[in-house]
């Protein structure tokens, strides 16, 4: 029998289930979370999702999904893609 690991749970989340159900972004249209280009209105675009992010219990759980997964576009977590490069560099030995 496997027993849970602390990854599990960023990936699950800690009270079990799918963390995207407790996502403040759920019912937001996806388009919100990826925006095209990197001129002003991309991101203004992604300072909006980022605010989304900042409020959502589960943005850690989110954040750790998308780097787990590859996700390369969008905001996820809090990071655009440039961010979770970043992050993912310096997180990675």
């Amino acid at each position: 029998m496997r027993t849970r690991s602390l990854h599990d749970d960023v990936l699950t989340g800690a009270r079990g289930g799918d963390w995207r159900q407790l996502s403040r972004c759920r019912d937001e249209p996806p388009d919100v979370f990826f925006p095209i280009g990197h001129g002003p209105a991309a991101k203004r675009q992604a300072e909006r999702a980022k605010r989304f992010c900042a409020e959502c219990e589960v943005q850690r759980q989110c954040l750790a999904w998308a780097l787990h997964t590859g996700i390369a576009d969008g905001v996820f977590g809090g990071l655009d893609e440039d961010e979770r490069r970043t992050f993912a560099a310096r997180v990675t030995p």
